[in-house]
C-alpha cells in the first residue's frame, strides 16, 4: 500500500486523534502539507490583518509552509503550536536558522500562554480537522478552542481562521462570536489559484474592547468588489455563502463527469 493511502484516515474522528497525526507526519516526513492553499493564496489577507512586528500565534501549524513564509517576509515573532511532538521536532530541526520563531508541542484547548499575550492568531484548517462531526465532545472542545484563543489574544487582536465553512462549522464560529460581541468579517479566496473545487474562505474576527451590543458582520466574496457588504443575520451570511459553495460543487460535477448527450441532464442548485 503507497504512503499516500496510508495517511487516509478511517473516519472523520481521527482528524482529533494525536497518534493519528504522529503517523501522519512520521510517513509523510518534511514534505509539506498545506490546508486550503499556500502563502501566496493567503498572503494578501495576512498582511492586511497582521503588521510586521506583532505577536502571532500559529494554532495546529502542522508541517505547513505558512510560518516560514510569514517570517521570511518580516513577521519574526511567530510561535507556532501542534500536539504532535514528531511535526514540532520536524519542523524545529527545518527551521533551526529562523531563530526568533519557535515550535511548541502544546494543546490548542489548555495553552500555557499568558492572558493577552498575541496580537493575531492564526488557523489554516486546525478547526475544521477539530470540528469533524457534531457530537457533545467536539462541540465542548471547539468552545475549549475559541475560549482559549479569546483568552490568549489583546483587545483588538484577530483570530484569522481558513476553512472550508461546512454549514456546521460556519454556524458555530457566527453563533460564538456574535455571542462574544466580536466583529466579524468573512473572505472568500480565490479558488482557481488553488488545487480545489470548493471554495475556501477566512473568517476575520476582532476582539472589541467593549463587546458589540449587536451582531456587526460584513463579507467580501466577490472577488471582483473590493467592497464589504454588511449582512444583517446569520441566516443571510449562511445563505451567500451557501451560493459559492453550491457554485463550486457544480463545476466539479460538470468537470469531471463524462455527459452522454442522450440522457437528460439536471442540476439542483
Amino acid at each position: 500500500m503507497s504512503n499516500s493511502l496510508n495517511l487516509i484516515p478511517g473516519s472523520g474522528k481521527e482528524f482529533r486523534n494525536k497518534e493519528y497525526w504522529d503517523k501522519f507526519f512520521k510517513i509523510r516526513g518534511s514534505k509539506a502539507f498545506e490546508w486550503y492553499g499556500e502563502y501566496e493564496n493567503l498572503c494578501g489577507l495576512l498582511h492586511k490583518y497582521i503588521k510586521i512586528n506583532e505577536n502571532v500565534l500559529v494554532v495546529g501549524c502542522g508541517n505547513s509552509r505558512l510560518s516560514e513564509n510569514m517570517y521570511d517576509v518580516g513577521m519574526k515573532n511567530i510561535i507556532n503550536i501542534d500536539l504532535s511532538s514528531i511535526v514540532i521536532q520536524q519542523m524545529s530541526v527545518k527551521n533551526k536558522n529562523r531563530k526568533e520563531m519557535q515550535f511548541l508541542k502544546m494543546d490548542m484547548l489548555n495553552m500555557e500562554f499568558e492572558d493577552s499575550k498575541f496580537d493575531a492568531v492564526v488557523d489554516k484548517g486546525t478547526l475544521d480537522a477539530l470540528m469533524s462531526d457534531y457530537s457533545e465532545k467536539v462541540e465542548q472542545d471547539v468552545d475549549k478552542m475559541f475560549n482559549e484563543i479569546d483568552r490568549v489574544l489583546r483587545i483588538g487582536g484577530r483570530y484569522i481562521c481558513v476553512s472550508l465553512a461546512q454549514d456546521h462549522i460556519l454556524n458555530k464560529i457566527l453563533e460564538t462570536f456574535k455571542e462574544k460581541g466580536w466583529f466579524i468579517r468573512i473572505h472568500r479566496i480565490d479558488e482557481q489559484d488553488l488545487d480545489f473545487y470548493l471554495p475556501v474562505f477566512v473568517f476575520v474576527l476582532t476582539k472589541m474592547k467593549m463587546k458589540l451590543p449587536n451582531l456587526m458582520l460584513e463579507l467580501q466574496l466577490d472577488l471582483n468588489n473590493d467592497k464589504f457588504q454588511r449582512v444583517n443575520s446569520i441566516e443571510d451570511a449562511q445563505n451567500r455563502i451557501k451560493e459559492y459553495q453550491h457554485y463550486g460543487l457544480t463545476k466539479f460535477y460538470i468537470s469531471n463527469k463524462t455527459i452522454d448527450t442522450t440522457d437528460e441532464v439536471l442540476l439542483e442548485i
